[in-house]
């Protein structure tokens, strides 16, 4: 069996990050991690001028660090409850083998914990 090898597009994300971000204010932040690999992955969301703004860190693969610019990319000025990531779809979008499945799941943990967060704070008066 063959190394796997990256795909073009996941190596050019990896390589020119515009969105991984290490102390940037935030307003909400979560975190999700994997032992057994020591991958972790931190997403936060600014609310800046009414307009949200998604940046991350991770310890992770060239993929998973990949899906993590893609997602931002597309998630930027979304409305935070609704958005999804697909892992499965990023997956076959980047051509990664599924054995990296667990890795892609983080970022769906750390954005439904994001979520979960926002719908907490929505009740929650900030003088």
């Amino acid at each position: 069996m063959s190394e796997f090898q990256y795909a073009p597009k996941v190596w050019a994300a990896f390589l020119n990050p515009r969105f991984c971000r290490r102390d940037e204010p935030h307003h909400f932040q979560a975190q999700a991690s994997e032992p057994l690999t020591a991958t972790w992955v931190r997403l936060a969301v600014a609310l800046e001028d009414s307009r949200v703004q998604w940046r991350y860190n991770a310890r992770a693969c060239p993929a998973t660090i990949a899906a993590l610019e893609g997602f931002c990319a597309d998630a930027c000025d979304k409305p935070i409850s609704e958005l999804r990531f697909d892992a499965r779809a990023w997956l076959s979008d980047l051509n990664v083998p599924t054995e990296r499945l667990t890795r892609f799941l983080l970022i769906e943990d750390a954005l439904q914990s994001i979520q979960a967060l926002v719908r907490s704070s929505a009740g929650v008066r900030r003088d």
